[in-house]
């Protein structure tokens, strides 16, 4: 970042020239040097976003220095500092501390058992994931195993829309675990249920195949249920794993 302001003409050019060193594999740390910035608007928000996902792709990081307490502030409401690995300057650091990249992170959600929220899970777990710079590939796997699983409490565990599903979303270093329960009628047979192409609603044309994709795009899958008390669906993937 130029010293004085960053705006939106200042920021078209920050982007063509991080762009240019990144695209052509000539940096694997880009650095954001806040120093006698003194101004940053939404523009340089989104440029640093961008930046720290392409530099995701291409297997390097992103960190931002000598954040001032306004800059740093606008780090905190955008929510940059969960993205972004950043460090300030050293009487700073005394009243704010050093904020880092965080290692551990967890959301709750609950919604009505409607198909519709399905579409509104998986970006929610999508947005939440988004600080570990998952690859496209990464981040499809997820919402599709996401998907199957609220599918299959909505429309195999409860038959009341106003019922409730219930998702937890942890983030611990580089493992994503998803949880998706129900308190619904439950599994019978869990070992049955996960055999490909077993439904217990044939009626609707179900593939049965939830569970199997789950097991394939995911790299731990745990199903726990009994008859009348639920089922909770437990799911692990490890992101970046590939890098290296």
């Amino acid at each position: 970042m130029s010293r004085g302001n960053s705006d939106h003409h200042e920021a078209d050019r920050l982007k063509q020239e991080a762009d240019f060193f990144i695209e052509t594999g000539q940096v694997k740390t880009l650095v954001f040097d806040f120093a006698g910035t003194e101004f940053m608007d939404s523009s340089g928000i989104g440029v640093i976003i961008g930046r720290s996902r392409k530099m995701g792709y291409f297997g390097g990081e992103v960190y931002a220095e000598h954040l001032s307490g306004r800059i740093l502030k606008i780090f905190k409401v955008s929510g940059l500092h969960t993205l972004i690995r950043t460090s300030v300057p050293k009487q700073q650091k005394e009243r704010e501390g050093r904020i880092t990249m965080h290692s551990k992170n967890e959301v709750e959600l609950s919604f009505d058992a409607r198909s519709v929220n399905e579409g509104f899970a998986r970006m929610a777990v999508a947005a939440f994931i988004t600080e570990l710079n998952p690859t496209m590939d990464e981040l499809s796997d997820v919402k599709t195993a996401v998907s199957e699983a609220v599918t299959n409490a909505i429309i195999h565990g409860y038959d009341n829309p106003e019922e409730k599903v219930h998702m937890t979303c942890r983030i611990m270093g580089r493992e994503v675990e998803i949880i998706v329960c129900d308190t619904g009628r439950g599994i019978e047979d869990v070992a049955r249920a996960m055999e490909p192409f077993y439904t217990t609603k044939p009626e609707l044309e179900r593939s049965g195949m939830g569970f199997a994709f789950m097991e394939a795009f995911m790299d731990e899958v745990q199903v726990q249920s009994a008859p009348g008390k639920g089922t909770s669906v437990r799911m692990k993937k490890y992101i970046g794993v590939q890098e290296g």
